[in-house]
């Protein structure tokens, strides 16, 4: 195979690639890129050069001129709109839907007798199941709770009777006796447990022996690959960047990427080499026609125009965007009393449970119909609640075995237990 190179009669440059007879030249003729395989004329082979695009903006074929042009960054809460072959592209407004209720911040949508209807909020109250119409309905929480004189680090006990608080005592043990009673009371530490000596002092087990381990400053506690708990420096990020500064990780430490000059994009080199600021070669398109688009999948490929009154849908990274036709939110049928909530894709019908409150589980879980007794930790003896980070749990009394107990705290992240006293 040769590589020629050439003038024609109008001193333009161009190129000759091939072997023997079979050879194509290529030359640039105002911006055009054209071929000519000596059987006819220069012939344009692709696309004009494209225009300076800024952030958010689209190319498309212009109608006008059957040219590339950038469709200019819609505003926000637009969508792209194809009007088909031959016609440019528009950024609209999808209408919304209108098939719910109105409501304000904390209503309920539920569906009644009739159809979906809107249970106003009501404060301080807790949702619940009527069990002759089977509808939710607010109610105030049954055994309430102590919420007057709480301090930090309060608890909240069963005395048999009521719900009392159990204040705070500081450097001290929870204790049950024999009877259920709970209480704060000092407790000497187990035989061969130091004494800590100082704030902040934490008292780890290394397998043979129980070591105090003295607080440093500006250190993490971490476990070294012997499972020693150490105090650990967690390498900083750059101290001195500016605006437009990156960080990323060599292996040992964080290393600061200076910003790059404008029209920049920052490329990757793969695992081992420090990434880089470059300018990606826009000029390598396909040919489209009007009313194309251009999309990045490896390279620029052209996405047809869509019929009219199709809007450009994403997929996720792992799929092409794709011309479709919005449709109307489509609402799960649900039973009188049912509940409708918006699931982790769409929205989904929670079935009325008779006797049972309305429970949220937190952001990214499904709520759930809960027993109220359940909630607020049964009306039993020497049980007490504990709050697990999500919600109160209950703590049962321990065992009548014989030995006296106290409420033993590992962690200050962990819940509590029961253990015996020696």
């Amino acid at each position: 195979m040769s590589i020629l190179k050439g003038w024609t009669g109008t001193d333009q440059e161009y190129f000759t690639f091939g072997l023997g007879d079979h050879q194509a030249s290529f030359r640039t003729n105002a911006g055009i890129i054209e071929y000519h395989n000596y059987n006819g004329a220069w012939t344009a082979l692709g696309s004009a050069l494209l225009p300076t695009p800024v952030i958010g903006s689209i190319l498309y074929v212009k109608k006008s001129t059957s040219q590339w042009t950038a469709l200019s960054p819609g505003t926000d809460g637009k969508y792209l709109k194809t009007h088909g072959t031959g016609e440019d592209p528009t950024w609209e407004t999808i209408p919304t839907y209108t098939g719910l209720p109105s409501g304000v911040l904390g209503d309920i949508v539920i569906y009644g007798a009739s159809g979906w209807v809107v249970l106003n909020k009501v404060d301080d109250k807790y949702l619940h199941i009527n069990s002759s119409s089977h509808l939710p309905e607010w109610i105030d929480v049954p055994n309430d709770l102590p919420s007057s004189n709480l301090a930090d680090q309060d608890m909240i006990v069963y005395d048999g009777n009521s719900w009392v608080n159990l204040p705070t005592d500081s450097m001290k043990w929870l204790y049950c006796n024999d009877q259920g009673v709970i209480s704060w009371k000092t407790i000497t530490l187990p035989t061969g447990v130091p004494t800590p000596t100082a704030k902040g002092n934490i008292i780890w087990y290394d397998g043979a022996d129980w070591i105090v381990l003295t607080p440093t400053a500006s250190r993490y506690l971490a476990i070294d690959a012997s499972s020693n708990i150490i105090w650990k420096v967690i390498n900083p990020l750059p101290d001195d960047g500016q605006n437009g500064s990156l960080a990323y990780y060599n292996g040992s430490s964080w290393i600061k990427v200076d910003p790059g000059t404008t029209g920049k994009y920052l490329k990757t080199r793969g695992s081992g080499s420090a990434p880089m600021w470059d300018t990606p070669d826009f000029t390598k398109l396909s040919a489209g026609t009007k009313g194309d688009i251009l999309i990045y999948n490896t390279s620029w490929v052209s996405l047809p125009a869509g019929t009219t009154g199709q809007y450009l849908k994403t997929r996720g990274t792992s799929e092409l965007p794709m011309w479709d036709t919005p449709t109307q939110l489509v609402l799960p049928a649900g039973n009188q009393g049912s509940i409708l909530f918006k699931g982790s894709t769409d929205y989904e019908m929670l079935a009325a449970d008779q006797g049972k409150v309305l429970y949220s589980n937190g952001d990214a879980l499904d709520p759930t119909f809960e027993d109220p007794t359940i909630l607020l930790g049964g009306v039993n003896t020497g049980e007490m609640l504990v709050f697990n980070g999500t919600k109160f749990v209950v703590l049962a009394p321990p065992n009548n075995d014989g030995h006296q107990k106290f409420l033993k705290f590992d962690f200050i992240t962990s819940l509590p237990y029961w253990a015996n006293f020696t």
